[in-house]
């Protein structure tokens, strides 16, 4: 599996010294700068937002946001986060979705992402390492 070269981290609410960006090369380095900045983030409800960029060693590029929240309420995991996001993608339902009219609705939306972003979720899977 191809593995992260560069992960860029932006706090972008917060703390306004620790509004800064960090880079990692690894997931655990990357969870350790969250894991720092968590003990700052909304304890007892919200988050801080959390701009992030990663660069795989063949060159692609993922975007997305992370909603940073206390480390007592969530341990903070950016892989887990980019695999579930995409696995969603990819037809998977979320942890959270068990009652038969969540899952009706979410299987719903699902279908209307289209088969090609289904496939193509479902290869990233099987490309990139998220762990």
């Amino acid at each position: 599996m191809i593995k992260p070269k560069l992960i860029t981290i932006e706090r972008v609410e917060g703390l306004i010294e620790e509004c800064v960006t960090k880079t990692a090369t690894s997931w655990a380095e990357a969870n350790a700068i969250l894991l720092k900045w968590s003990r700052t983030a909304p304890e007892h409800g919200g988050y801080d937002k959390c701009d992030f960029k990663i660069v795989f060693e063949d060159g692609y590029e993922y975007e997305g946001r992370y909603d940073l929240m206390h480390y007592r309420r969530e341990r903070p995991d950016l892989g887990k986060h980019v695999r579930d996001f995409v696995s969603y993608h990819a037809g998977k339902l979320p942890g959270w979705c068990r009652k038969p009219e969540d899952v009706e609705r979410v299987t719903k939306h699902q279908n209307s992402l289209g088969d090609e972003t289904r496939a193509n979720a479902v290869k990233w899977l099987k490309t990139y390492e998220t762990t």
